[in-house]
């Protein structure tokens, strides 16, 4: 935002992007409008770290789904993917025993936050969105119908409105 001089913005984070705008509306309020996110794990524990890290095993997702190999190598250039998934297990193992999004930081984040999950999330409950909702002060809480966790699966016309929706009131 400072390289490009924004002051302050309407945020949108999909997954851990939605854990670090909120994160961001929470540390930096002036920064931020309103955070919007879709499909982001809220409910940090070293059990769901754990369980989730399993899921970030290269060789595994080499071996099991060689198409989804392919697809991170070729999304993922620059460091490369396997680093990529070494970086994210570090990082979800330290969310595990330090979550940074308590139910104290979720209470200070004063501005309109909107919390949507699909209805067929494997990695994010609608339980724990429900949660957060009730934390957050100006918290409201938006359900996908038929909308598990990949992006690539996420009915783009319906986010599409509901963040128009939400950014532009």
């Amino acid at each position: 935002m400072d390289g490009a001089s924004i002051d302050q913005a309407d945020v949108f984070g999909y997954s851990m992007g939605g854990y670090v705008a909120l994160y961001l509306a929470a540390t930096s309020p002036d920064r931020v409008r309103r955070v919007a996110t879709l499909a982001t794990k809220l409910a940090w524990t070293p059990e769901t770290a754990a369980r989730e890290c399993a899921l970030l095993d290269a060789a595994t997702i080499r071996a099991k789904v060689p198409k989804f190999a392919a697809a991170l190598e070729a999304r993922h250039t620059a460091a490369g993917w396997e680093a990529l998934l070494t970086n994210t297990a570090e990082l979800l193992r330290e969310l595990g025993s330090r979550p940074r999004l308590t139910n104290e930081v979720l209470a200070s984040i004063r501005q309109p936050a909107r919390i949507a999950v699909g209805d067929r999330d494997g990695t994010v409950t609608i339980d724990e969105c429900v949660s957060a909702v009730r934390q957050l002060p100006q918290g409201e809480l938006e359900v996908f119908p038929r909308t598990p966790h990949p992006f690539e699966k996420v009915p783009i016309e319906r986010l599409a409105y509901s963040l128009s929706e939400f950014f532009g009131g």
